[in-house]
């Protein structure tokens, strides 16, 4: 919710382990890890690190499109917001249907894409990397400093020992750049957001930031007086927004074919095999583990979704086009290590708005669905392959997997309940940017024509010199202060030679900054 990026948390998991283990050895716990002293290791944080990232993607998906119906409807999230327990029965609901959807793909398309096309996924590689890691106990030295120095850090600011901000310009220094504060309390979060992210943040967050100072602002005071400045800059943003969006689209035909047409030939439901006779005979592929897990998952979807009064229609509507906009996430995420959620959550969104009668609850549910299915199932199928390297058993990892989702599912509303209790949605700590991209592009109809057909033009100049227009938008909708702090961040990646020795460090920033929200939520 604080950005519009959802960064993997398996590195961080890593490397916390690490630790963990090694004071574990350093307290005298020696007969835990003296004997067999790699091979435990190595399965410990391999099952470790497997069922426990599964929470980070549920919180990312969730994250990102549940608080759509805050921009939506504020009186009805509102009032969901004064009853805790409600609110975070209905986010453990939804997280749990979607999780489950997503965990139950997973284990549907191991064998697939994990054995029979060998996909790399990246993300797995990677995990198992860092375990094995010659230097790993200097990586983790460096997780532990970044994690130190920023929790007093905080603590310094929380006791008023490190000012929270710094006045650099004042209110009038510039008729539209109005910076009169620039506050440094999230400032290392964001700085390290844009440090691992690198040149892909930093251009289009400058580009999109400058536009708005310079650009947008200029436009509505001379050309649109008479429209509110906020106003103007949505309508502007949704044009942008309606332009990505169709470019994504015009590629949706293609990227279906493609996962239909691999579903039906090389899908896996079926297996294919040659006979001595030259036939060939087609056999259900599902075991039973695969039918239990199934039936489990479609009587949670049923029961959540029924409460809701989505009908039968829509319910196989979302089953089967998450199914396939799944598939199609976890194939290139198993690839470049990319999880496009938004995007394929958008896929699904959009045709349930135009073919069906849905309130915005229902639009919010299924964008969120699809989101935490798409990211659950990928998040899984890393730490099979994880599993697969390490030589610990999927079925281990599974049961690791299932423990993980419980445990996430179980706190994850009152999580969800307590920052926005403290921070408040659309904040400076809480902007959720992605929500509300989301929710512009659904209030579409509501906004000033020209102000759109001007952000449309400007998206159409942004793909001509290779800027993306979806985070130039975050330039635009976010906070200077954030912008600042994640440009920074790109900028200092871009600085050193091998950014990735910097990593550990930055990880560690991110987690104690991560927890100190956490921390602050609950001392409210």
């Amino acid at each position: 919710m604080a950005t519009p990026l959802g960064p993997w948390i398996e590195p961080t998991v890593v490397l916390c382990i690490a630790i963990i283990l090694k004071l574990m050895f350093w307290s005298g716990l020696r007969s835990m890890l003296i004997q067999s002293d790699r091979g435990l290791r190595l399965r410990t944080s391999a099952i470790v690190t497997a069922g426990s990232s599964i929470g980070g993607i549920m919180a990312t998906g969730m994250g990102f499109s549940f608080p759509t119906l805050y921009f939506l409807d504020p009186a009805l999230f509102n009032s969901w917001m004064q009853q805790p327990l409600y609110l975070a029965m209905v986010v453990s609901g939804l997280a749990l249907a979607g999780s489950l959807f997503g965990f139950w793909i997973a284990n549907v398309l191991e064998d697939q894409l994990l054995i029979e096309q060998r996909l790399m996924f990246p993300i797995g590689q990677l995990a198992y990397r860092m375990i094995l890691a010659q230097n790993q106990a200097r990586k983790a030295a460096e997780l532990a400093v970044g994690f130190a120095g920023t929790i007093l850090f905080c603590v310094g600011q929380y006791l008023t020992l490190i000012p929270r901000g710094l006045v650099l310009l004042s209110a009038h220094s510039f008729r539209l750049f109005k910076v009169p504060l620039v506050r440094f309390d999230f400032f290392p979060m964001y700085f390290a957001i844009g440090f691992v992210t690198g040149h892909m943040i930093a251009l289009p967050l400058l580009v999109g930031t400058l536009t708005k100072v310079f650009v947008v602002d200029f436009l509505n005071h001379t050309f649109f007086p008479t429209v509110v400045a906020g106003e103007f800059m949505l309508a502007f943003c949704s044009g942008l927004i309606v332009v990505s969006t169709l470019v994504g689209l015009s590629q949706a035909p293609k990227s279906f074919w493609e996962t239909i047409r691999r579903l039906i030939f090389s899908g896996p439901f079926v297996r294919s095999e040659q006979l001595d006779n030259g036939k060939t005979s087609h056999q259900y592929a599902l075991n039973d583990w695969h039918n239990y897990l199934g039936l489990v998952t479609a009587a949670t979807m049923i029961v959540f979704f029924w409460y809701f009064k989505f009908s039968i229609l829509v319910l196989i509507y979302l089953a089967v086009f998450t199914f396939i906009c799944v598939y199609q996430v976890v194939y290139i995420a198993g690839r470049i290590g990319l999880a496009q959620l938004g995007r394929f959550a958008t896929f699904v969104m959009l045709p349930a708005i135009f073919f069906f009668s849905l309130n915005v609850v229902q639009i919010v549910l299924i964008a969120t669905f699809v989101e935490i299915a798409a990211g659950v199932a990928t998040d899984t199928l890393f730490g099979f392959k994880l599993a697969q390297l390490s030589g610990v058993p999927r079925e281990a990892i599974k049961r690791y997997q299932i423990l993980g989702i419980l445990v996430s599912v179980l706190v994850i509303g009152f999580i969800f309940w307590a920052l926005i209790h403290k921070f408040g949605l659309g904040s400076a700590e809480l902007f959720a940017q992605r929500a509300q991209t989301r929710a512009l592009l659904i209030n579409i109809t509501k906004f000033n024509s020209w102000a759109i057909i001007l952000g449309a033009f400007y998206a159409y100049l942004l793909t001509l010199t290779k800027v993306n227009p979806m985070l130039a938008l975050s330039g635009l909708l976010m906070p200077i202060n954030m912008s600042l702090g994640l440009v920074a961040g790109g900028v200092g990646a871009l600085l050193v030679k091998q950014k990735e020795e910097w990593y550990p460090f930055w990880s560690g920033v991110f987690a104690a900054h991560s927890i100190w929200m956490v921390i602050s939520a609950l001392m409210s």
